[in-house]
């Protein structure tokens, strides 16, 4: 018999785990290549318990078979004569509890992967390979307690992360995309000096921090996206702790063209000090832009609560006369400005 394709979707129940210990048999005997055991339960309440993947029930030849492989609310604990699956493609690991070795040796075993995907693993300890991975494209890491990433993926294009702040070292030269969501407070200067260092030719970023509205100095020797050519910022604030509106003197930041820039979006525009220092710096060193739109709503933040939306208009009145005031004459007379 043969069965290209065998997923097994449903919430775990202790009574049901020797039928999944038969359905591995059978995945064995079946020559099957995309498994997929989906055992999260509908109600999870921090459950503790895990089916134990068995394996050692896994011959030779269906591990050399298997291309990709979904684990969801397993346990991972690597038998002592663990062969490895050289020609697996994709692997998708969602709340697995493993040790970092056994996960490490699990990957180091796969030097044909290209899709990664770990969710709601909780290491607390370091997600290393040291082996290469030279066929690893995607790689998503989203809320784990991980304390360090650490891959060497050469040929990596997007790379997904979610989570606290944590060392990370892709050694990839060819990012194209990266997603980047820090949950803990971190500045925008601190985020600027690190992530240039790791992803320094990522072409797409979109990062995701809780950062104050503080324009950071211009660090003469900071590191840089060399590559960067599409940027979505989105910053989470207290609009009660930083300050609404410009009543502060500007500072004149040191200049730094932007000559391929082109259209400039700011949502969540109140016309702070912070926010009239990063526009003025950025439209003096862009002489091509050709849109600039100012939105003081929200856009990004989908749990601004009743206190900040019912002052949106008043914000939204004071950061048009307070923008249009400072962009007389400092922007080109052919861009379109746009201010809801």
């Amino acid at each position: 018999m043969f069965v290209q394709d065998f997923e097994v979707k449903f919430g775990l129940h202790s009574e049901l785990v020797i039928h999944l210990d038969n359905w591995v048999r059978f995945v064995t005997a079946s020559q099957t290549k995309n498994l997929a055991f989906d055992l999260v339960p509908a109600e999870f309440c921090g459950r503790n318990d895990r089916y134990l993947f068995p394996f050692e029930l896994l011959d030779y030849g269906s591990t050399l078979r298997l291309q990709r492989i979904q684990l969801g609310f397993v346990h991972i604990e690597l038998p002592s004569q663990f062969s490895g699956f050289p020609n697996l493609r994709k692997l998708d690991l969602h709340l697995v509890r493993a040790t970092a070795k056994d996960l490490k040796d699990l990957l180091s075993s796969c030097s044909s992967l290209e899709w990664l995907s770990i969710v709601r693993c909780h290491l607390d300890d370091e997600l290393k390979v040291d082996l290469p991975l030279p066929r690893l494209l995607y790689l998503r890491v989203a809320d784990s307690m991980i304390t360090r990433i650490k891959f060497n993926a050469m040929n990596l294009e997007t790379f997904v992360y979610r989570g606290w702040r944590c060392p990370i070292d892709t050694r990839s030269s060819d990012l194209k995309d990266a997603h980047i969501h820090f949950f803990d407070r971190i500045s925008l200067e601190d985020t600027l000096t690190i992530l240039p260092t790791v992803l320094s030719r990522v072409k797409n970023l979109n990062l995701q921090v809780k950062a104050t509205l503080q324009m950071p100095m211009m660090l003469e020797n900071a590191s840089k996206f060399s590559q960067l050519k599409y940027l979505v910022l989105e910053l989470s604030f207290n609009v009660f702790m930083d300050p609404r509106l410009c009543w502060e003197p500007l500072r004149s930041l040191p200049p730094h063209p932007h000559i391929y820039l082109k259209d400039l979006y700011i949502t969540g525009f109140v016309a702070s000090t912070g926010q009239l220092e990063f526009l003025l710096h950025t439209v003096d060193n862009a002489p091509g832009l050709e849109v600039l739109t100012l939105d003081p709503a929200p856009k990004f933040d989908k749990n601004v609560g009743w206190e900040y939306a019912g002052q949106t208009d008043l914000f939204s009145q004071h950061a048009r006369e307070i923008s249009r005031k400072h962009l007389s004459g400092r922007i080109s007379p052919t861009a379109k400005v746009c201010i809801l």
